[in-house]
């Protein structure tokens, strides 16, 4: 009687504090940011546009959008008759290749696409906006500043670099 009270007692003792772990957990993510159009409120204030700023960036990144969307889609469709492509149990070089080729077109045009997009923005901004954004770019978070990002990434355990030793690493070599 005792033995199966103790069980019990501990199973539901066990419950409760992986309970309390999990619901004592913070919340995942930045509930602002995950509001639509809450990073353009952030950068209208910050770099104070005007009413007519502020309408021609609303059409240009719809027009963008526009653009893009189909590009995008037409990017996921290639990637994924490119797995299916390398899956199949005798693949075909050549599809494989011909994949590859459309989707670095594509991505090409993307690219484009996007520095076309950046200098209209640049062009809607005065210069003091334009250098606001240039000196702040930098300090928006660990996944923006990317060569520090992509080093740390790269480290297996103990800081070394997966499977090469510390030589290969910068300020380690001979």
């Amino acid at each position: 009687m005792k033995t199966k009270f103790f069980k019990t007692g501990t199973a539901i003792m066990i419950f409760l504090i992986a309970g309390m772990t999990s619901y004592s957990q913070p919340p995942k993510g930045n509930k602002m940011a995950q509001k639509p159009g809450y990073y353009q409120m952030q950068m209208q204030s910050f770099l104070k546009l005007t009413e007519d700023q502020q309408s021609k960036m609303k059409e240009l990144r719809l027009n963008k959008t526009r653009e893009m969307l189909p590009l995008q889609n037409k990017m996921k469709v290639l990637f994924a008759e490119y797995r299916e492509l390398v899956s199949a149990e005798k693949p075909d070089m050549k599809a494989i290749n011909n994949n590859i080729d459309a989707r670095t077109k594509l991505m090409n045009e993307i690219m484009k696409k996007n520095a076309a997009y950046k200098l209209k923005f640049r062009n809607i901004l005065t210069d003091e906006q334009w250098l606001l954004i240039v000196s702040h770019k930098g300090m928006m978070g660990p996944h923006k500043s990317k060569g520090m990002h992509r080093r740390f990434r790269q480290q297996g355990p103990c800081g070394l670099m997966q499977g090469r030793g510390p030589r290969n690493m910068r300020g380690f070599q001979k």
